[in-house]
């Protein structure tokens, strides 16, 4: 006898089956074009990270500086304040845990732009990254001393746990980097993916920057003879055609903060500054013994208490 009960469960499971298995065939198909968003880019070009790179870098600086050196020098102080913190000495184990992150996530981005510049053939940008990179791993190596250099940023090769190289070593390789990619820069080549917000696409600009970063990190290391530091000076010194450095401020490797998106300074506006800060005396003091014409760039002029003239503070 058939048993139509179990012939129509066998059909009601047939039929699951064969609908689930549709609903995966229509999830899988065109799958990549369905998932790929027209809006953004699926390859950078050689001049895509460059401004993020500049600005992040450059903005980070500021922000460590204001952090960490103004308190330590007792420059501009959190107040008020009952508590410890780096103002009173007291630093903590993780205090550069945000500079090491920071350079090594930008390290990373300055490899991608290098490598977009080899694919293009474009040694202009092949010769800026390489500037950026000495200069970011000048810095990290002078806050640290050995770092991670030849293995960093290659977690795409499976190398998880870069080796520790040494200081010397470091330095070594980004002198010789930055004396490569001076012979790499090509003045009559325009730079064609975007405007950096440094020089403007200026390449002879940052050619001169590149060398005298080149000069920067030599005078670091004026009293390390056995690296014949001198003679390499004088090479760049003596020989302005093929190493052209910054002659005038104007020229300089500085990044003007224009108060306006994407060029917001990370120390915020004047009028956002709350009141839980105020300037050390000792730094006061000292800029009102010599008039220094900087003081307004720090603090604002003190009231008058009464008879006499109001002071800076």
């Amino acid at each position: 006898m058939i048993n139509y009960s179990v012939m129509n469960t066998y059909k009601k499971i047939l039929a699951s089956l064969m609908l689930v298995s549709c609903f995966f065939i229509s999830c899988t198909k065109d799958f990549e074009t369905i998932n790929t968003d027209p809006n953004r880019i699926d390859q950078i070009s050689p001049g895509t990270l460059l401004n993020p790179i500049i600005y992040e870098v450059a903005s980070f600086n500021m922000d460590r500086s204001a952090a960490i050196d103004f308190d330590l020098m007792q420059v501009m102080l959190p107040f008020p304040s009952p508590t410890g913190g780096i103002h009173r000495y007291d630093l903590s184990d993780n205090i550069g845990s945000s500079t090491w992150n920071t350079y090594y996530k930008w390290i990373k981005n300055v490899k991608e732009t290098y490598d977009a510049a080899v694919n293009a053939q474009d040694p202009n940008y092949q010769a800026i990254a390489m500037t950026l990179n000495a200069w970011i791993f000048s810095n990290l190596t002078d806050c640290f001393g050995d770092v991670p250099m030849v293995e960093a940023a290659r977690g795409d090769e499976d190398i998880f746990h870069p080796k520790f190289d040494r200081q010397q070593d470091i330095y070594l390789k980004i002198l010789s980097d930055l004396d490569s990619a001076n012979k790499l820069f090509n003045t009559s080549r325009t730079m064609v993916y975007g405007t950096d917000i440094l020089f403007a696409n200026n390449v002879s600009r940052w050619k001169k920057f590149c060398n005298s970063l080149n000069l920067r990190l030599l005078l670091r290391l004026s009293e390390r003879t056995e690296l014949n530091v001198y003679d390499k000076i004088r090479a760049i010194v003596n020989n302005p055609t093929q190493y052209p450095v910054f002659t005038t401020n104007t020229e300089a490797a500085v990044l003007n903060l224009t108060g306006v998106t994407p060029l917001a300074s990370p120390w915020g506006r004047p009028v956002d500054f709350p009141t839980f800060r105020a300037a050390g005396a000792f730094f006061i003091d000292s800029l009102n013994a010599l008039n220094d014409p900087r003081r307004a760039k720090f603090v604002s002029q003190a009231r008058s208490t009464g008879a006499g003239t109001p002071t800076i503070g």
